[in-house]
């Protein structure tokens, strides 16, 4: 049995190539502008508008019901109509800093609506026979609440009505 031998080894052909090598000054140079590079990339793609700033809020420091529907649309995606509204919004916003991460809330809302709207309130969310109500000590209101006996809920929404007269109560929160 006869055998072909290559006519060069590998590692002959390895050193007749002429690839420029850089020294260790130039390999550590290259490196930190590419390091510099990811880094400038990486705060550039952070900053910008990121989502509310971070609060522990009662409505209670606003005087207008205007003033309070203001402050409360920074926080929540839903638009309704209120008579009166009080509030508590605890928000972390969590999207800055050198690891961003999901922001943390925990929005309490007692209000006073049109009896109209009050079916948007609980738009997709399923009826239970009771839910937690000891976050409501922490809304500073007037409005009377003590009728509320609907309650629905989902994921991180409980939210009770009053049909009588009209009062939401409404909790979402991930805290």
């Amino acid at each position: 049995m006869h055998t072909v031998q290559p006519k060069h080894t590998f590692a002959h052909l390895i050193s007749q190539c002429r690839v420029p090598r850089l020294s260790l000054a130039a390999y550590t140079i290259n490196m930190g502008k590419i390091l510099l590079l990811s880094i400038i990339t990486l705060l550039a793609g952070c900053s910008g508008d990121s989502g509310p700033s971070s609060t522990d809020t009662s409505s209670d420091r606003f005087a207008t019901l205007a003033e309070k529907v203001a402050f409360l649309r920074q926080y929540v995606t839903f638009r309704y109509n209120y008579r009166s509204l009080d509030f508590r919004i605890t928000y972390h916003n969590n999207s800055t800093g050198l690891v961003p991460g999901p922001s943390d809330w925990n929005i309490r809302i007692v209000a006073k609506v049109p009896p109209a709207d009050l079916a948007t309130w609980t738009s997709g969310l399923t009826r239970v026979s009771k839910a937690d109500t000891s976050w409501l000590s922490d809304v500073p209101t007037s409005i009377n609440y003590s009728g509320v006996s609907e309650w629905f809920q989902s994921d991180y929404k409980i939210v009770g009505i009053d049909t009588k007269s009209a009062v939401v109560v409404y909790k979402n929160s991930n805290m």
